[in-house]
């Protein structure tokens, strides 16, 4: 209902990241959403039950998953394989990846681009190259770069094809940059279609 869409807008208001260690930071800020205690009830609020669980990288890699359309209810934490790239593709380690009003409209299952479940939500994400498909060029391990895959950026590491990535200046904080990926498309795109 438009009601709850409008509700789900006002708690994204100012789009929100989630660094990998699954604490929410605001936009323009590297510094935690208040304490430990209130980045948690940030995510869950935003559907990410206790934020993304990749602390301790001692363990398996992990990535989230939406088992099935609905509320926050659907999301769970899963220990995955590291991906392998393909010919062409990046493997990407994420340090931040966006939350947005899509990713909550894609996890219940309305937004026009949903993948079929189940699926690994995040439309977007900044990250440093991990390792090189087969005959890709012109990426260091370690560079930074931002992508916009539309899902999959829940995860410790994504497999990107390299036309999708973005280098983000040094410096930039990893939180700051996502929280420009899908706003600066939105609006350029807004620009375009007037």
């Amino acid at each position: 209902p438009p009601e709850a869409i409008r509700a789900m807008g006002d708690k994204a208001n100012a789009r929100r990241t989630v660094q990998a260690n699954g604490v929410p930071v605001l936009p323009g800020s590297s510094e935690p959403v208040g304490s430990r205690d209130e980045a948690t009830q940030l995510a869950e609020e935003i559907g990410l039950a206790g934020g993304l669980g990749f602390e301790g990288q001692e363990h398996a890699p992990h990535a989230v998953v939406v088992t099935h359309y609905g509320g926050p209810e659907v999301i769970t934490a899963i220990e995955e394989d590291i991906p392998t790239p393909k010919a062409g593709e990046v493997r990407v380690k994420v340090l931040a990846a966006g939350v947005s009003l899509p990713d909550v409209l894609a996890r219940e299952g309305v937004h026009p681009e949903t993948p079929r479940v189940p699926y690994t939500p995040g439309w977007d994400l900044v990250g440093t190259v991990d390792q090189l498909g087969e005959g890709v060029t012109g990426f260091e391990l370690g560079q930074t770069f931002a992508a916009m895959p539309i899902h999959g950026c829940y995860a410790q590491y994504v497999c990107v094809p390299r036309r999708k990535l973005v280098p983000v200046p040094a410096g930039l904080d990893a939180a700051e940059a996502v929280a420009v990926v899908l706003n600066y498309i939105t609006a350029y795109q807004m620009l375009l279609d007037r």
